[in-house]
C-alpha cells in the first residue's frame, strides 16, 4: 500500500510518472527476460517507438488543437518481437 496507493491515485487520473523503488510490479523484474517475452509475445505485430538521442518523451498529437508546429522526438513503427530483439 503506502507509496503504491498514491501510483494508483496518478494512473486512475492518466497522469505520467516515473516510478522508482515500487514494489508494483517486482514479480515482472525477474520473470520477464527476453526469452520469456519471446515466447510468450508471439510474432504478434506491437507498437515500437526509436529516439535518437534514446530519450523519450510523450506527447499526443491530437491534444495539439492549436495545430502548433511539432516535431516529434521520437518515430513510431510496428514491429514484432523476434525483430525487435535482434
Amino acid at each position: 500500500v503506502g507509496h503504491d496507493a498514491a501510483l494508483e491515485s496518478h494512473f486512475s487520473n492518466g497522469t505520467g510518472v516515473v516510478i522508482c523503488g515500487s514494489k508494483l510490479a517486482a514479480s515482472a523484474t525477474n520473470l520477464w527476460t527476453l526469452d520469456f517475452l519471446a515466447e510468450n509475445l508471439g510474432d504478434e505485430p506491437m507498437t515500437v517507438y526509436e529516439s535518437r538521442t534514446h530519450k523519450f518523451m510523450y506527447y499526443n498529437l491530437a491534444n495539439n488543437t492549436g495545430n502548433y508546429p511539432f516535431t516529434p522526438p521520437t518515430k513510431e513503427m510496428q514491429m514484432r518481437f523476434s525483430e525487435f530483439h535482434r
